[in-house]
């Protein structure tokens, strides 16, 4: 292979469209790289970055990590960023490198390794079990996302075995220092009546309760996140082909915490929950809805705010500059059972159990609830049914106190029965005693004596 006298290959020899589409492996077979180095060692200096290696620019790069990234809910996100600090943090306070490009794979294992047995929360307790799974799962998003787009699995590959298996080492110690895993139960039947006598239409705080509440249980979604950013224009009021008027909420699936996009072509929505009206009912969910959107000022883009100091002279009720926070709407449950003196404190997380667990009670298949929850896996809702109420946790302890109950009376009567049997046969034989010693003490004829000859007269 010559150089033509600019410096460049002289592929004239070469056949028309040789080097058209070839791999790099290719043409290294027909140039012969270190001989065209030899002949002239500054031959690719002058080539442009943009033709080799560096073909997307830094800048480019940078705009498609941050779409990538976009990809990702906002709270996974937290949890990535939160929980990949704290093992680097970990790293630098035991003077390990945190230069995982050039780290080998057996030494980042090792380093999982030694984090995971370390872990522990700020007060110096152990993490639950589907906390550490969190963790895990958010160094491997960490790792395997840019900028170090490593290409080891940290959940798989065999490598992080041992890892691995400490980390199974931390729940079972979590188990066996007496910690329990987290379960949000579903409202009680009772409470319910009671939340439905609660909620006041005519004060501007009961009804934002009420509509918060009225949104989580019918559309069976978490209550936390994502209604803080729900909209008036997400609100959509419709008529069904009854005649029936119903809401339901524009784009639910993608404003919701779990919502991952997909690369379907056709995806499957499973959520197709709706809120109903409920005519001739005071606690109709549409109308208090209605009557939340009537009171909220035109300028207001939100759903949920906070009430004017003197809304009871105002046509609108709500201050428009003074929209909820994502911790007050959090924590709206909690509030709720406190004002309406619940028989618990119940949490955001407790609706969504509570919707499930009653759609079963009812005898709607699994699959039904599934297009009111949008659970993908029948595993996931069932999950939720398996817990149960305080009734029914009574009703099953009265059952099991009657069987013992009619048991302990079955044991008492068969004493009773068998001590009277031994009673009555100690008697006679008492009895039987007495009279032999009796015969032995008068020494009866019939015992001692023969009987006597009878004479006979001739």
């Amino acid at each position: 292979m010559s150089l033509t006298s600019t410096g460049l290959i002289d592929f004239s020899a070469l056949p028309d469209g040789l080097i058209s589409g070839l791999e790099e492996d290719e043409i290294e077979e027909i140039i012969d790289i270190q001989q065209l180095l030899a002949q002239n060692p500054t031959f690719f200096d002058d080539v442009p970055c943009s033709t080799y290696n560096n073909a997307i620019s830094s800048e480019i790069k940078g705009k498609l990590d941050t779409l990538q990234s976009s990809s990702i809910p906002h709270t996974t996100a937290t949890h990535q960023k939160r929980y990949s600090d704290k093992f680097m943090r970990f790293l630098e306070d035991k003077n390990l490198s945190t230069d995982f490009v050039n780290l080998a794979t057996s030494e980042i294992a090792e380093y999982l390794r030694f984090f995971y047995s370390e872990l522990r929360t700020n007060d110096g307790k152990l993490y639950s079990p589907a906390t550490l799974i969190c963790i895990r799962a958010a160094l491997f998003r960490f790792m395997k996302q840019p900028p170090l787009n490593l290409p080891f699995n940290i959940i798989d590959d065999k490598e992080f075995y041992n890892a691995n298996q400490v980390l199974k080492a931390m729940v079972k110690k979590y188990k066996e220092e007496g910690g329990t895993p987290k379960h949000f139960d579903a409202i009680e039947t009772a409470d319910m009546s009671t939340l439905a006598a609660y909620f006041d239409r005519q004060n501007p705080d009961t009804l934002i309760e009420e509509v918060y509440f009225s949104i989580v249980y019918y559309l069976g979604t978490r209550g936390r996140e994502w209604i803080r950013f729900l909209k008036k224009n997400n609100i959509i009021i419709k008529t069904d082909s009854n005649g029936c008027e119903y809401i339901e909420i524009l784009g639910l699936n993608a404003i919701q915490k779990n919502s991952q996009p997909t690369l379907k072509a056709r995806h499957d929505d499973l959520k197709q929950s709706r809120i109903y009206s409920s005519q001739n009912s005071c606690s109709c969910p549409v109308q208090a809805i209605k009557l939340l959107l009537n009171k909220l000022p035109p300028q207001c883009e939100n759903v949920f705010y906070k009430k004017a100091q003197n809304w009871k002279t105002q046509e609108f009720w709500y201050n428009p500059r003074l929209p909820l926070g994502v911790h007050t709407i959090g924590n709206m449950m909690k509030k709720i059972s406190i004002s309406a003196k619940l028989s618990k404190v119940y949490t955001s997380h407790c609706i969504r159990p509570t919707v499930v667990s009653q759609l079963f009670n009812a005898g709607v298949p699994t699959t039904d609830i599934q297009c009111v929850t949008g659970h993908k896996n029948q595993d996931s809702v069932k999950r939720y049914i398996k817990r149960i109420d305080d009734s029914k946790k009574q009703m099953l302890s009265k059952n099991l106190h009657k069987s013992f109950e009619m048991n302990s009376k079955f044991l008492m009567m068969t004493i009773y029965f068998l001590c009277e049997f031994i009673c009555n046969h100690i008697y006679y034989s008492f009895i039987i005693i007495m009279i032999y010693h009796v015969m032995l003490k008068f020494q009866l004829d019939v015992i001692h004596y023969p009987p006597r000859r009878q004479k006979y007269r001739r």
